[in-house]
């Protein structure tokens, strides 16, 4: 005789998963993808500060692509080929503080080898909405009496190292665990009475 009642679920699950397709894991260019959309969104004025900072950890921890979907879906899908670089969105080699204070932020391309002079005065680079030209990017700071800040986005790995009298280096980056080809950042200090900070974030942030 047949029955109305349910066929207990199998394992102890509800009906409407038992054939339920899992979603694939994420891979690290998975992350990578997700990642850039986001310093795009930032670079644009899509993301506040906080919104990309949360975003970007939680897509670096993401396990399968539906962790990855939530983060994206407010933000437009960029299609088509690469536009070719304009005058503006060429690397960028030489950045100048001298006297006074110079700032690189949001949409701008870093030269895999790039140089800042700060002279009495300071250098500010923003690495969060910039498309970096290379797996490793080497920025130089040459200092007398200057200062540069480095703020570095989340999945990005941080190497420093100083050279000069009375001068300095700190990294106030967080530990990540990232995959062997993450891109990476190199700061080199060459400076008189200088200092040179990388951190994920400026302390007093500007629009």
């Amino acid at each position: 005789m047949p029955s109305d009642q349910q066929e207990p679920a199998e394992h102890g699950q509800p009906p409407e998963r038992r054939n339920a397709t899992p979603s694939p894991r994420a891979s690290d260019a998975d992350r990578d993808t997700a990642l850039a959309r986001l310093r795009d969104a930032f670079a644009d004025g899509r993301l506040t500060e906080a919104e990309f900072d949360q975003r970007s950890h939680a897509a670096l921890s993401s396990r399968t692509t539906a962790d990855l979907d939530p983060l994206l879906a407010d933000l437009p899908v960029v299609a088509g080929p690469p536009a070719v670089p304009t005058a503006r969105e060429r690397p960028v080699r030489l950045t100048l503080g001298i006297l006074g204070d110079r700032e690189r932020r949001w949409r701008w391309r870093v030269a895999p080898r790039s140089v800042a002079v700060a002279v009495w005065g300071a250098c500010r680079l923003d690495l969060r909405g910039a498309k970096l030209s290379a797996p490793i990017t080497t920025i130089t700071a040459v200092g007398l009496l200057g200062g540069f800040d480095v703020v570095v986005p989340p999945g990005v790995r941080v190497e420093s190292s100083v050279y000069g009298l009375l001068a300095g280096t700190s990294n106030s980056v967080p530990e990540q665990d990232l995959p062997a080809e993450a891109p990476v950042v190199r700061v080199r200090l060459i400076g008189l009475l200088s200092w040179a900070a990388t951190k994920p974030r400026f302390l007093r942030e500007l629009r």
